[in-house]
């Protein structure tokens, strides 16, 4: 399993423990999530397939029964939590290169989809596609993906940044 290979998507342990705190702290056994979502062998490892991350989210929202989740970690994840990069993105000049800085090297955290994002005068067009069929821990990793985005922008522009329309290939 190589960085990048389009095959083989990765993302972060760090991602995934992350899911793992959050889900714990609203009730669910964090030991009993990381054995059903396969995360067990990967002790020592810095990556893990994608396929796992998919499967920890439909699991933490179904064993915590809220949905909203996703949304609820991104509110409590700070950008210098990601690291390197989440620096970076923090200290970029200004909001256009911090796009630009975070969409370039998002693979660092997860190379599962891609990102498109566009600018305009007091607008950004943001788009992230996960290739294949849409599962349901497809479709809360991009809620969680996307809400992480938008935090993002919060913590860079300020709490005025504020989206004007989100869509989902999926009913949200």
């Amino acid at each position: 399993m190589v960085r990048g290979d389009p095959l083989y998507p990765t993302v972060t342990v760090q991602q995934l423990e992350r899911i793992v705190d959050e889900a714990a702290r609203v009730g669910v056994d964090p030991e009993k999530l990381r054995r059903d979502a396969n995360m067990s062998d990967l002790a020592g490892t810095t990556r893990a397939p994608a396929s796992i991350l998919f499967e920890l989210w439909e699991l933490a929202v179904e064993r915590s029964g809220r949905p909203e989740l996703p949304l609820e970690l991104a509110r409590r994840t700070p950008l210098d939590a990601f690291g390197l990069l989440g620096f970076t993105v923090m200290t970029s000049p200004s909001m256009g290169a911090a796009l630009d800085c975070g969409v370039s090297y998002y693979g660092l955290l997860s190379d599962s989809g891609s990102w498109q994002v566009t600018t305009r005068e007091h607008e950004v067009h943001a788009r992230w596609t996960l290739p294949g069929t849409l599962t349901a821990g497809k479709r809360i990793s991009t809620e969680s993906v996307l809400a992480h985005f938008m935090a993002g922008c919060r913590a860079i522009a300020g709490e005025h940044a504020r989206p004007k329309l989100v869509r989902f290939r999926h009913a949200a």
